[in-house]
């Protein structure tokens, strides 16, 4: 794919970004602090990793402003970027794109499709990848040691984890965790104090 580079809205003459992705400044002359004026050579802006998405800094009047890389190529080749059909018609304000590999450092046109955020949502193996990270979470949450007390502070036993703690005493792994955080609401549950440090 031949790269084509096109203005930025609203950064006329100091940014553009291309078809591939990338998003450079533009050669322009620049007020000297002694006087006169001199060239500044344009260059490639280095991506920031943001998350899962890239973003770089464009700068006018002085003034910061950080832009996803997807969004601008969207807007600026909105004749080259796909539509769905749920999209068609909105305005970009109410839209998201979405990275048809799932792959957010790749920006390039032919990989990005203007949609619905229900769309974005549920699209290729998101709601998968959602849901395992979800898991991670959950698991890592749930494999510390559990210690069990009676209400006026005898030790009972120790648990590898609250899902282990559920297993053998039939209460409730999620309730064991709010009381051992010391949730105001879960001071104590199946009639045992709960803890996740040794008391």
């Amino acid at each position: 794919m031949n790269e084509i580079w096109r203005d930025i809205k609203d950064y006329e003459g100091l940014y553009q970004v291309s078809n591939l992705g990338r998003v450079r400044s533009v050669d322009r002359y620049v007020k000297h602090s002694k006087g006169g004026v001199r060239i500044m050579k344009g260059k490639i802006l280095k991506p920031i990793k943001c998350y899962e998405y890239y973003n770089v800094q464009l700068c006018k009047n002085g003034l910061i402003k950080s832009m996803r890389i997807h969004r601008l190529v969207a807007m600026t080749f909105p004749d080259l970027v796909d539509w769905t059909e749920e999209a068609k018609g909105k305005p970009f304000e109410e839209l998201e794109i979405n990275h048809k590999d799932e792959h957010k450092g790749n920006n390039c046109v032919d990989n990005l499709e203007w949609c619905t955020a229900k769309y974005n949502m549920n699209y290729g193996t998101r709601t998968k990848r959602a849901a395992e990270s979800m898991k991670g979470i959950y698991n890592r949450a749930s494999s510390k040691p559990i210690y069990q007390y009676t209400l006026d502070g005898q030790f009972v036993a120790e648990y590898p984890s609250t899902n282990e703690a559920e297993r053998q005493t039939g209460i409730c792994a999620s309730n064991i965790r709010k009381c051992s955080k010391k949730d105001k609401n879960y001071s104590h549950c199946g009639g045992y104090v709960w803890s996740d440090i040794k008391l």
